[in-house]
């Protein structure tokens, strides 16, 4: 993060009305700052051990239930193409 968090306590309305009028050029690099600052934020906060290094431990366990339910579809799935596959085998 660029901004540290006792510099984005201090931007508010009027701060940055004082910005606009005395300094355009550093108001438009405050934005762009807090742009790629929000971005990383959000990024962070969408982090899961799907699309991060998070062990899947780390799962808040609301979410562990829907996603071992989901796990345990797809290997019954597995499970039964197998047995399908084996039992095409035997028949043959």
């Amino acid at each position: 993060m660029v901004l540290k968090e006792q510099e984005l306590l201090q931007i508010d309305e009027p701060f940055i009305r004082k910005l606009l009028e005395k300094d355009p050029d550093a108001l438009a690099g405050l934005s762009i700052n807090l742009a790629n600052d929000l971005k990383e934020a959000m990024e962070r906060l969408n982090q899961n051990p799907s699309n991060s290094s998070k062990p899947s431990g780390s799962l808040a366990p609301w979410d562990k239930g829907s996603r071992d339910n989901e796990e345990d579809e797809e290997l019954e799935h597995e499970d039964k193409e197998a047995l399908k596959s084996g039992t095409d085998k035997e028949r043959s």
